[in-house]
């Protein structure tokens, strides 16, 4: 049939050019399945297989990009030969597309004309190794690492994922030579993502040497994303650094762990960053980890530990002393394994700038724990002007919607403004799962601005679900601003409540087993260790208030009115006569909207 067809195209072809007559033209029949297409031209004509069927073609380069002209999406039977544009990718080597018709990964890939159907193609990348120094050995090539000045064993590979570094009881402490303004055990600037393979137990540290600015560093990744994985165990230490000359404005810093992208702790490996003592006469800074991206604990185990930071006497009056036990830029996420951070203590002793320590930070966007379990403690803070301490703390969002979070804030001593707060939230926090435990520090109360919070946050505090929140401190505690939901939760408070704007609404509970209530009911039990005091504003008050107290023994409940300048109003106590059953007082206080009741249960 086919080579019927096909003399009846050039029969067909020799009738239209005047060579034969048309009654040697085939029956009608002999032309099924074929088209005759004539050109713009009528002297000249085209023909083809009537299934002209468009097909798809997708790819998947795999974060590379093509320059110049992009490949075709789609192509038909009739197309002449396409041939694929290679794709690049910064930090890798093209080695190939694997996908339709492909055995291998190949170079050069050509659709011939004739082809049918859909297809695709995967590009193949392998990482550049570049830019790496591992110890005393620059690193161009993949195989195991010589001349590195240290114990065990090192060696590089590269592959679709990136630099792989795996390190086996691999151990390194030396001292920068050379007037380097940054030193670092492990140095990478390259653009691949590096991978840290541990297996045995390995340590890396390096010394900093004399430069106008000092920063070290145990494991430093300029640009890239970082990845520790493996089974074994890492310990990061960035050096003490000192940059004391009063005369010059030099930041000083020292990292255990730094990466200018992400760092991602997974598998079974459990790593320790830590950062040395800073001493600047500017901005003095010591980091256990420090992500400019995301900081991610999957699994495994991270210990992060900021050094003891001194902002020292300066020609200027703003230096700053920053201590973080962890600190990403924009994520800082715990959904499995172990996250301990731990800021270390930070002092400036100048009328201007501030000494800051955290436990665990997330400067720009959400910290969220949703498996495994975060701790995050701070160290004291002692400053003239600003002294801030906190255990946890995230600029956008926090939220706990599974396993733990612990926060811990320190003591806060000022001048003019001291504050100590275990977890501190700009935006909303959210507990709709797992728990929530945090106290804050003694903030020094001869500072004109001093609190101390067991939680802080300025958007509202949801609690729901299966969650437990846990809020205690030392001395005052404002242990919410904002608004407060806890429709199912559990929420204790063993020192002092603020809800500065709760609506009607609102549900808390105080006490060790306190019954859920709106805010117009306030459950009060004298089973803690100190008294529990709730205070409430007139806009969520607006009338008369009933308390449900738990009190086996005899205790009196007081309620004072005071007025927004603190001065008291009116008081009033209701005795409470001892009884295994919960009992509910009403406590008739008129509060207006400028002003505040506070209550209190003693025995």
């Amino acid at each position: 049939m086919k080579h019927a067809k096909l003399t009846s195209i050039l029969l067909a072809v020799c009738m239209v050019a005047g060579l034969l007559p048309w009654s040697l033209l085939p029956a009608r029949a002999d032309w099924a399945g074929s088209t005759v297409r004539f050109d713009n031209d009528p002297d000249t004509f085209l023909t083809e297989d009537s299934d002209s069927s468009t097909y798809t073609i997708t790819y998947d380069l795999d974060g590379g990009e093509i320059f110049g002209e992009d490949n075709p999406e789609t192509y038909t039977a009739q197309d002449e030969p396409i041939t694929l544009n290679n794709p690049e990718k910064e930090g890798f080597e093209f080695a190939g597309w694997t996908g339709t018709g492909l055995s291998e990964a190949t170079m050069e890939v050509t659709i011939p004309t004739g082809s049918e159907g859909d297809r695709s193609y995967k590009a193949v990348w392998v990482a550049v190794i570049s830019d790496l120094t591992v110890g005393n050995a620059a690193v161009t090539h993949a195989g195991n690492i010589e001349g590195a000045g240290a114990i065990g064993f090192a060696s590089v590979s590269a592959d679709s994922r990136g630099v792989i570094l795996t390190l086996s009881g691999f151990r390194y402490d030396g001292t920068e030579e050379a007037d380097a303004a940054i030193s670092a055990a492990i140095r990478y600037e390259g653009d691949a993502p590096l991978i840290i393979v541990l297996a045995g137990e390995s340590s890396v540290k390096r010394s900093a040497a004399a430069h106008d600015s000092q920063k070290s560093y145990g494991v430093y990744s300029k640009y890239a994303d970082l990845t520790i994985e493996g089974d074994g165990k890492l310990t990061a230490s960035g050096a003490k650094v000192e940059k004391n000359d009063p005369s010059e404005s030099k930041a000083a810093q020292s990292c255990g762990i730094y990466s200018g992208g992400s760092i991602t702790i997974r598998e079974s490996v459990r790593v320790t960053a830590v950062g040395g003592d800073v001493s600047s006469s500017y901005w003095a800074s010591s980091y256990g980890a420090y992500a400019n991206d995301a900081l991610t604990v999957s699994s495994g185990s991270l210990i992060g530990q900021g050094g003891t930071v001194t902002a020292l006497a300066s020609f200027r009056d703003d230096v700053y002393a920053y201590s973080y036990g962890a600190y990403a830029y924009d994520a800082l996420t715990v959904s499995g394994g172990e996250l301990t951070a731990a800021g270390g203590n930070a002092t400036t002793p100048l009328k201007k700038g501030g000494a800051y320590s955290y436990g665990a930070c997330c400067s720009k966007g959400t910290l969220t724990v949703d498996g495994g379990k975060l701790t995050g403690t701070c160290g004291a803070v002692s400053s003239s002007y600003y002294a801030c301490g906190y255990g946890v703390s995230a600029a956008d969002e926090l939220t706990v919607s599974g396993g733990e979070l612990v926060g811990q804030a320190g003591e806060a001593t000022s001048s003019y403004y001291a504050y100590s707060c275990g977890a501190w939230s700009k935006g909303t926090l959210t507990v709709d799962g797992g728990k929530l435990t945090c106290q804050g520090g003694t903030a020094d109360s001869a500072a004109p601005d001093s609190y101390s919070y067991g939680i802080y946050t300025a958007a509202g505090l949801d609690v729901s679900g299966d969650a437990t929140l846990h809020l205690t401190a030392a001395g005052e505690s404002r242990a919410v601003s904002g608004t407060l939901t806890a429709p199912n939760g559990i929420v204790i408070a063993q020192t002092w409540a603020d809800i500065a704007g709760a609506g009607e609404k609102t549900e808390l509970r105080i006490g060790a087993d306190g019954l859920t209530t709106d805010c117009k009911r306030i459950d009060i039990s004298t089973s803690l260790e100190i008294p529990v005091f709730f205070k409430v504003s007139g806009s969520i008050l607006n009338g008369a208030l009933s308390a449900v107290v738990d009190s086996t023994s005899d205790s009196l409940l007081i309620a004072a009115v005071y007025d927004e300048e603190g001065w008291q109003i009116s008081v009033k106590t209701f005795p409470i006569t001892g009884s295994d059953t919960t009992q509910e007082v009403d406590a008739e206080m008129d509060v207006e909207d400028d002003q505040t009741c506070k209550l209190m249960l003693v025995d």
